[in-house]
């Protein structure tokens, strides 16, 4: 991300450390983690604090004790202490669904406005939302995923309940636990990535790029499920047979390319939104 000052974010203070977990921790005196020993906590940065703490509200006191031990012990080994909070908060998560929603919300860009409307659409797809019917209903789970993702501190919260975002810390783990995934999202990309292996990538997110051209042949593409091309404005044509390879596509969105026609092979998307 483009900035026109650089800040260092430096760890905080054993004072300030101390005030910003009594923020999270001490006005619910019920909560185990009130009584961690503060001493546990100096030199651990914010947002490692503030998302291990959301996590772990509702935890024993010995696995607050354990978790924050094992950060300290990364950041002795040279590992990135935030990175390894917000790992250790997906990994807490015993929801499965919860957490490929998290991986959701970071298909788009940094700081972007990820509206319910549009998430509601891949969640479906991904099967997140169970045997709902009304979309209502598929809204109301959804909901209730997202909020437990911003009660963790995984997800920031909007303006108002449209929509929600991701800071841009968060994003970059949720993108390197999601192996199964591409997201290169507006990077002014010009090719089409290649694959480390063939037929393992499940979701393709291309957004936002400058894409010329696409492979007359995707058949390494046979287990993709979720492909997004939108604004990629220099993609003027999709060769007749780009999509027959691509039995199990669930979701194309293709909104902001150049086309002027559709190819042949998009009539054999038959599991398609």
């Amino acid at each position: 991300m483009a900035t026109t000052r650089n800040i260092e974010v430096k760890v905080l203070s054993k004072k300030d450390s101390l005030e910003l977990f009594c923020q999270e921790v001490c006005d619910e005196t019920s909560m185990p983690g009130a009584s961690v020993p503060r001493k546990l906590l100096i030199n651990v940065p914010p947002l490692a604090i503030v998302t291990l703490v959301r996590t772990l509200r509702k935890k024993e006191e010995g696995v607050w004790i354990a978790v924050i031990q094992q950060l300290k012990k990364s950041m002795y080994e040279g590992l990135d202490p935030v990175n390894v909070s917000i790992k250790m908060s997906y990994d807490f998560f015993e929801s499965s669904k919860i957490k490929l929603c998290f991986l959701l919300c970071a298909l788009f860009p940094e700081y972007h406005k990820v509206t319910m409307d549009t998430l509601v659409g891949y969640a479906m797809v991904e099967d997140l939302l169970g045997d709902v019917e009304a979309l209502r209903e598929a809204r109301g789970n959804l909901h209730l995923m997202v909020g437990t993702l911003v009660s963790s501190g995984l997800l920031l919260k909007g303006e108002d309940a449209r929509y929600v975002m991701m800071h841009d810390i968060i994003r970059d783990v949720a993108i390197l636990i999601a192996h199964e995934s591409i997201m290169r999202v507006g990077l002014g990309l010009q090719k089409w990535p290649k694959l480390k292996e063939v037929g393992k990538c499940l979701r393709m997110f291309l957004m936002r790029n400058d894409i010329h051209e696409v492979p007359a042949d995707a058949s390494e593409c046979s287990q993709l499920v979720t492909l997004s091309l939108a604004s990629n404005k220099s993609l003027r044509k999709i060769p007749n047979g780009f999509f027959e390879g691509m039995k199990c596509l669930a979701t194309l969105d293709m909104r902001g390319i150049g086309i002027s026609s559709l190819p042949q092979s998009l009539s054999s998307l038959n599991n398609c939104l």
